[in-house]
């Protein structure tokens, strides 16, 4: 199925690791192997290949659903953070969390010039 169309990185994390295959109850997903994102297509076709692709590779301009989702994050982050209930693996993962936000913000800032 080499014609399948080109599958876009994932919108969340960025990877381009994204695979499209026929898991093992004969649908058709698109997941991305960074952060296991992904799509489903009920039904073992070409057609719904297709479908599972389509559906992951639309985007919208998300700037502003990015930029207004990201403050209530950051503030349930920061007040977590506050808390001084956090464990190191906790607050690496909320850095961490923090960093891919960023970049996905950058990400789609861009896409909306």
């Amino acid at each position: 199925m080499s014609d399948a169309p080109k599958l876009k990185p994932c919108p969340f994390c960025g990877s381009a690791d994204i695979r499209s295959d026929c898991n093992g109850e004969n649908d058709f997903d698109v997941t991305c192997w960074q952060c296991r994102a992904g799509t489903i297509a009920v039904g073992p076709t070409a057609e719904q290949r297709a479908l599972a692709i389509a559906a992951w590779n639309t985007r919208v301009n998300s700037h502003d659903v990015l930029v207004e989702a990201g403050g209530r994050l950051a503030t349930v982050a920061f007040n977590l953070a506050q808390s001084n209930r956090l464990d190191e693996r906790t607050k690496a993962f909320l850095k961490e969390a923090q960093e891919n936000w960023d970049a996905a913000l950058a990400a789609a800032k861009g896409d909306a010039s």
